[in-house]
C-alpha cells in the first residue's frame, strides 16, 4: 500500500514539474493519507496544484491549499531576506562569503 502513495505522489510530482493534468486518484488512496505521506516527505505544497486541476470537492484539499498558500509566503519572505542581504553585501563591496 505504501507504493501506492509513494507512486502516486511521485506522479503528482512530475505533473507539477511539466503542468500536466494527472490521472485521477486511484480508489485505495485517501486523501487525507495522501496529505500525511506528503507532509512527511514535504511536497505538500508541491502535489497540491496538480490535484487542484482534478476538482476534487473534499474539505483535505483546503488544508493542502493552506499548506501551497503557506509556502508562497516563505517564498516571498525569504526573496525579501535575500534581497536586504544582497544589497548589504553590494554598499559594503563584499563579493564573497563563507558559509558555514
Amino acid at each position: 500500500m505504501l507504493k501506492l502513495y509513494l507512486d502516486y505522489t511521485v506522479h503528482l510530482v512530475k505533473c507539477a514539474i511539466l503542468d500536466t493534468v494527472p490521472n485521477p486518484i486511484p480508489k485505495e488512496i485517501n486523501l487525507k493519507d495522501l496529505l500525511a505521506f506528503a507532509k512527511i516527505h514535504t511536497v505538500e505544497n508541491i502535489i497540491y496544484l496538480p490535484l487542484k486541476k482534478l476538482d476534487i470537492k473534499d474539505d483535505t484539499m483546503v488544508s493542502f491549499e493552506e499548506f501551497y498558500n503557506h509556502a508562497i509566503i516563505n517564498d516571498a519572505t525569504q526573496q525579501y531576506y535575500l534581497e536586504i542581504i544582497t544589497d548589504a553585501f553590494e554598499q559594503n563591496k563584499i563579493r564573497h562569503c563563507v558559509m558555514k
